[in-house]
């Protein structure tokens, strides 16, 4: 599988995958996407993309510690916040997006590409208006 590398300033690697990796596990598990986008107007903005805000944010956590800590993200996307949280000792980790697409074919397979024990989290399809509505959250 095609990665792409974040690299952080602690010298620390983050891989996730590429938008053509993504495609393809989209393709293989038949869904179809218009135009290969996931947004909806006014409803959803995208888990496809990697944004700025995330890895601005990997930045700004990358030497913090995370032992104990349970971590929340909410639309997750590519999930790199939380990668990077799990890498520097997160406890357990729930990971959100509005659908269940984005998080296996993309959330789930970062996680496995940077070598994270999916056993510690939890990934939820579910969008901000019903999400504290589930247990667990």
């Amino acid at each position: 599988m095609a990665t792409n590398i974040l690299k952080l300033k602690s010298g620390r690697k983050i891989y996730y995958s590429t938008k053509e990796s993504i495609e393809n596990k989209l393709i293989s598990n038949k869904i179809k996407l218009n135009n290969l986008t996931d947004l909806e107007n006014k409803v959803y903005e995208g888990g496809l993309k990697i944004w700025e805000c995330s890895l601005d944010l990997c930045y700004f956590i990358d030497s913090m510690s995370f032992e104990g800590f349970n971590v929340l993200e909410l639309g997750c996307g590519a999930g790199l916040p939380s990668i990077l949280a799990a890498l520097n000792g997160a406890s357990s980790l729930t990971l959100q997006d509005f659908n269940d697409y984005v998080l296996e074919a993309n959330t789930k397979i970062n996680f496995q590409l940077n070598g994270i024990d999916l056993s510690k989290c939890s990934f939820v399809k579910c969008d901000w208006a019903n999400c504290l509505e589930l247990e667990g959250i």
